[in-house]
């Protein structure tokens, strides 16, 4: 096993797959112009997908994984990737997430816990069904709240909400988000709003995760969570509950020391970081389909880009002048 290593001696055990940028959501904070869809003529395949999270894993010491998108339910082939995935776990200590919207996820839900899913991460930005249309492009919040239901049912290890919290849009709803976490007995995860391309990213929308903590603790008491190397959040269970909020402060306080996190985008971009330059992109696609792309290639490569990874990303107001960073498009 030889692990990959950046030049500041961070280890990488995570891989962020993007099966796909399309989705059926057009939320404002990420799809500001509700376009839908990029590179969808580009995309990986999935025994492309799948040949890469087998090298990462049975070689390099990747233990943790997660898909992503776009909604990685709108693409039709992805249950085989799980297939592939679920074979891998019987041989290595494999973790295997999701994030998703939960509007398709329903019906497919016990197939994909047989195979091994192991947490899910689903978004949602309200819990008011209109202001939840306003910013998603979509009445689907009692299909979002049917799927939290059905995977409680199911008994998934780890379920937990995504709110993104924008200033004077949905912050007011933190309080309810608290009541909701205690209720359900899972983990709202409160994110801070992030500067990204096009998605008009300024100072008075964004709230830093501090206030967020204040406006959560008028609700109940928080009991701080012991921390987790590498984690990207700060972890509180409700006092009275087993209920938890965590917040992930990427913009005001960010958590670069411990990334052990590589990214791979639908179009087969290798990224070493979340908020990376064009340029700092390593296209493993092209490597793929090329008369050089042996595995040991590929391992090069990955070894080669992390060499030239941030020790951490850029200030909020260089990324907010950033045109590349569609998070749709780069797997979040």
């Amino acid at each position: 096993m030889i692990p990959f290593i950046d030049s500041f001696g961070r280890q990488h055990t995570y891989l962020r797959v993007s099966v796909t940028d399309a989705c059926n959501m057009r939320c404002t904070y990420c799809d500001p112009f509700r376009t839908g869809r990029f590179t969808n003529d580009r995309l990986l395949s999935m025994e492309e997908i799948l040949r890469l999270v087998r090298l990462f894993v049975t070689r390099h010491g990747i233990t943790k994984l997660r898909m992503t998108g776009g909604e990685p339910m709108v693409r039709k082939d992805i249950l085989s990737l799980f297939h592939g995935i679920a074979e891998l776990k019987t041989l290595y200590p494999l973790s295997v997430g999701m994030t998703t919207n939960g509007t398709l996820l329903c019906d497919h839900l016990p197939f994909l816990r047989a195979l091994g899913l192991d947490a899910l991460n689903i978004s949602i930005d309200s819990l008011d069904r209109d202001l939840f249309r306003s910013i998603t492009g979509m009445d689907a919040l009692p299909q979002v709240l049917e799927t939290f239901r059905r995977a409680q049912e199911l008994v998934f290890p780890s379920v937990k909400a995504n709110v993104v919290i924008m200033r004077g849009v949905n912050d007011h709803e933190i309080p309810a988000f608290v009541r909701f976490a205690a209720e359900y007995s899972l983990t709202v995860r409160f994110i801070e709003y992030m500067p990204l391309a096009q998605n008009r990213w300024e100072t008075g929308r964004f709230l830093d995760y501090r206030s967020m903590k204040r406006i959560a603790e008028e609700e109940g008491t928080l009991i701080p969570m012991a921390y987790q190397p590498h984690s990207v959040s700060k972890d509180y269970r409700i006092a009275g509950s087993s209920g938890m909020v965590s917040f992930i402060s990427s913009v005001s306080e960010h958590f670069c020391g411990g990334c052990n996190r590589l990214r791979l985008t639908a179009d087969g971009r290798l990224r070493t970081c979340l908020f990376a330059l064009p340029e700092m992109e390593t296209d493993l696609r092209a490597l793929l389909r090329s008369d050089h792309g042996s595995n040991e290639a590929v391992a090069d490569a990955v070894r080669k880009a992390l060499r030239n990874k941030w020790e951490k990303h850029p200030d909020p107001e260089i990324l907010a002048a950033t045109q590349s960073n569609v998070m749709r498009a780069i797997g979040g």
